[in-house]
């Protein structure tokens, strides 16, 4: 037990010291599959995306491999739909299965795309001339993104839970494409008092997309969280997250949210995003691209299902409003 705490301090220590490193800090701008950064799951992100210590939810493939974990002989399915910005189509879908002491097994999906979009193409630089398209032939073009993934978590003891996810990523603009290979791995710890529960997360550990002869680094982030139940009594229940995330891009995040949980079948969620990226205008007033949050989460059985209907709408100053969907269910 005493080697097994010197593992969780340390694998916690060490995201944590990447989690604040300036010294590694890209610039803004020059990462590729960014449709990462988008995220998934109604309850998370209503939650303000502070996701990095939920488990029992197989959305959690996409932010903590770790909280994939559920009883022994359980199947989880979550589907998700998010009209996204400039009417881009984003869908994500997921299942695990937890085989008792082997582990928990699952395997997802997020697509993102828009079609027929109107070519504005400029004339090839020097040393290019080859990728130059005929312009004559090709007034449109199609975008889409997809990341394909498989994901591992274990409860290494009543209290710790780790995970690890292994994904492949591909970027498809017009008639070229890139991928890679990326990591995930994540701890999660329950201290046992009050629902606390401590985790970190390395999420999109790997390899560069190259376009032509262009490198685009993948968005590769560190994240700590916490949780706690801050009132629960019989049949509800009050609890906080709160989320450090240090993007290699982008300085220092804070995300916050909360959730009240009305016996176990009407949830109501609300979340920030603090030192998000924006811009002030001409009058003065800072608008963020992505703000505050909320949504409600309502658990109907049905035939001997969990089912669960979440909801999610995001306030963006810059853009357009967003509305996510997510269905889950378990058996």
């Amino acid at each position: 037990m005493k080697a097994m705490k010197i593992i969780i301090i340390s694998l916690i220590l060490t995201l944590v010291a990447a989690s604040f490193s300036e010294a590694s800090l890209r610039k803004p701008g020059i990462n590729g599959a960014a449709f990462l950064k988008i995220g998934v799951g109604s309850r998370m992100v209503a939650l303000g995306s502070a996701v990095t210590t939920i488990s029992g939810d197989p959305n959690t493939i996409f932010w903590n491999p770790a909280g994939i974990v559920i009883d022994a002989g359980k199947t989880q399915v979550g589907v998700n739909y998010n009209n996204w910005l400039i009417g881009m189509k984003h869908t994500a879908g997921v299942v695990t299965h937890s085989f008792g002491d082997l582990g928990t097994v699952g395997v997802g999906f997020i697509h993102i795309g828009l079609s027929n979009i109107l070519a504005d193409r400029d004339i090839a630089p020097p040393g290019y001339k080859q990728y130059q398209i005929d312009q004559a032939t090709s007034a449109t073009y199609n975008y889409s993104d997809i990341a394909l993934m498989a994901s591992y978590a274990k409860a290494v003891t009543d209290h710790f839970n780790m995970g690890m996810t292994v994904k492949y990523i591909r970027e498809h603009i017009d008639n070229k494409a890139a991928s890679s290979v990326a990591f995930d791995f994540g701890v999660i710890y329950k201290t046992g008092f009050r629902d606390l529960k401590i985790g970190a997360r390395m999420s999109n550990l790997g390899n560069d997309l190259t376009f032509f002869a262009m490198h685009a680094p993948i968005p590769l982030s560190f994240a700590i969280g916490t949780s706690m139940s801050l009132a629960k009594e019989e049949n509800t229940q009050v609890k906080a997250f709160f989320d450090f995330v240090k993007p290699q891009d982008n300085p220092q995040l804070y995300f916050l949210g909360a959730e009240w949980n009305l016996y176990n079948r009407l949830v109501a969620r609300g979340g920030y995003k603090f030192n998000y990226s924006g811009v002030t205008d001409k009058e003065g007033t800072y608008q963020t691209a992505e703000g505050f949050s909320f949504g409600l989460g309502l658990n109907v059985p049905v035939a001997g299902y969990e089912l669960w209907f979440d909801y999610a709408f995001t306030n963006f100053d810059l853009f357009n409003n967003t509305n996510r969907f997510t269905l889950k269910f378990e058996f």
